[in-house]
């Protein structure tokens, strides 16, 4: 065996879990942009309210990135089989 030998399936699980870590931060930012634009008018804050519409399209983006790896990973792993 090679000294420097890769663990894909170790590799796969920590990809794999990063994946998951995205997409709970995209879920945090999205509730965050949520309640800031709840808030906004609440209080009339317009500024506050873009700042929450803003939040919650960066954490839907940072969710639908994770989906793409996924898939992308999903297909490279089919045509390994």
């Amino acid at each position: 065996m090679p000294m420097f030998r890769v663990d894909i399936e170790s590799q796969q699980e920590s990809y794999m879990d990063h994946s998951d870590k995205e997409k709970a931060k995209g879920l945090g930012e999205e509730v965050k942009g949520k309640v800031k634009q709840a808030a906004g008018d609440i209080t009339g804050d317009d500024q506050q309210k873009a700042e929450g519409k803003a939040d919650e399209m960066k954490g839907k983006a940072r969710k639908s990135a994770a989906d793409a790896k996924d898939k992308v990973s999903d297909a490279v792993d089919d045509l390994k089989d």
